[in-house]
């Protein structure tokens, strides 16, 4: 028995391994070739919810910035990645080039697998899958984002997608026809995944309005990648249900507080709180409201510390090594533009003339004030208060030089660090 144990376990990891090696040489080859959708942001080197977060804020800040509405359309997919057609995936890699071995190799992995069903001692019958990708394998995520990777090509909106995850973007000035537009493209979506043996689940697909207007808008705050969104993108929702859970975390620290020294109080900080709390933190850590859930990390500190309810914080953040909220927004923030410089534009590539402010980014003139919590309006500001000798570093020294930076300096208001002028001695950049 401990034979055949021990052999299922040698066979699980060396599928994986060839798996892994498999992914990442037909990720290469796709990314290589530019052959997978811009706006596809799941299972890809260097992209994550956060960016498609990102990428959606944006889009409906523009629309704000243009006096447009818009109109977004979350899809639900139903079971996708269980109705997958082995066909069609096969045909789209041969359309895509991929052939011989390598395609007999995906061939291979598709064909022959068995199902059954197994209550108590009794099993069902074994049945032949003929759709649908493994669950929990390497090479089922990857394939599917390939299975829908042409659908963003046949519709005429901003898509973004995050696996099966689809979500479309629709603007107009009109009211009326930012939603015809929606409804008509989620017919065009309808259509696509029919032709793809695949199905969307209509109750659970939803177009919500986005307006600067609150008089005209429903109700509805959809979930958007674990973040609840409200029409007029102010975060008063998602801050409200992050504070709740927030105060339960709080909790359990409070509960752990007799039976843990201080660092193990941290480490449970940044399992139980610091996860929940900078989670998507660069699209909505510029609310007004995002003091609420400062507040709420201040309490956690004190409880860490054992300081009393009232006690100021800022030596404490220093000593934890932890950084405020308003720290870990700009952290973020100049993180996300480091990666993202191509969508900048700096005023010497502007013009010609040789000063000492060629380097800085050239900035949009908004005509919101809500639009400079445009995560790349910020992100562009705070990049410009940086001294040069830090923002010329390389990336990993650039990342550590920063988070040094923000220990040192427990920011209150992401206005402390816009206000002053710093200079490289400010800054460790050993």
């Amino acid at each position: 028995e401990w034979y055949d144990i021990h052999k299922r376990l040698l066979e699980v990891v060396i599928t994986m391994v060839l798996e892994l090696i498999i992914g990442k040489q037909l990720m290469f080859y796709f990314e290589l070739n530019r052959l997978i959708c811009n706006n596809q942001f799941g299972y890809r080197n260097g992209l994550s919810t956060t960016h498609a977060l990102i990428k959606l804020v944006e889009g409906i800040h523009d629309c704000f910035e243009g006096k447009d509405l818009a109109a977004v359309t979350f899809c639900d997919l139903s079971k996708a990645f269980d109705c997958v057609s082995h066909d069609l995936i096969v045909s789209k890699l041969e359309y895509f080039r991929v052939k011989g071995v390598a395609l007999q190799i995906f061939q291979s992995y598709l064909e022959n697998r068995v199902q059954y069903v197994q209550d108590s001692n009794e099993s069902s019958c074994l049945l032949p899958v003929t759709c649908g990708v493994p669950q929990g394998s390497v090479l089922g995520p990857l394939l599917f984002i390939i299975m829908v990777n042409d659908l963003s090509s046949n519709i005429p909106a901003e898509i973004i997608l995050y696996a099966d995850d689809t979500t479309v973007l629709n603007r107009h000035d009109s009211e009326s026809l930012a939603l015809e537009n929606a409804k008509y493209n989620q017919t065009l979506i309808e259509n696509w995944l029919a032709a793809n043996e695949l199905v969307l689940n209509k109750e659970k697909t939803k177009t919500v309005l986005f307006s600067l207007k609150e008089k005209n808008m429903n109700l509805d705050s959809p979930m958007f990648l674990g973040l609840t969104l409200d029409p007029t993108l102010n975060w008063h929702q998602h801050i409200s249900v992050l504070k709740s859970r927030l105060s339960k975390s709080i909790y359990a620290l409070k509960r752990l507080s007799g039976e843990l020294e201080r660092e193990g109080l941290r480490q449970a900080y940044f399992g139980l709180f610091h996860a929940h709390m900078s989670y998507g933190l660069i699209v909505w850590g510029g609310a007004p409201k995002s003091e609420d859930i400062f507040v709420a990390q201040k309490k956690a500190i004190r409880v860490i510390t054992g300081s009393h309810r009232l006690a100021h914080c800022k030596q404490l953040f220093i000593e934890l090594r932890i950084l405020t909220l308003h720290s870990l927004y700009i952290f973020q923030c100049l993180m996300y533009l480091r990666a993202n410089l191509d969508k900048v534009h700096t005023r010497s590539s502007i013009h010609s003339h040789n000063t000492r402010s060629a380097n800085l980014i050239n900035l949009p003139q908004n005509r919101l004030l809500k639009s400079e919590r445009n995560p790349i309006v910020i992100s562009s500001r705070l990049m410009n208060k940086l001294p040069d000798p830090v923002k010329n570093l390389e990336n990993d020294k650039f990342k550590i030089c920063i988070i040094n930076f923000l220990l040192k300096n427990p920011f209150y208001k992401v206005e402390e660090f816009l206000s002053e002028s710093w200079s490289e001695l400010d800054f460790s950049l050993t």
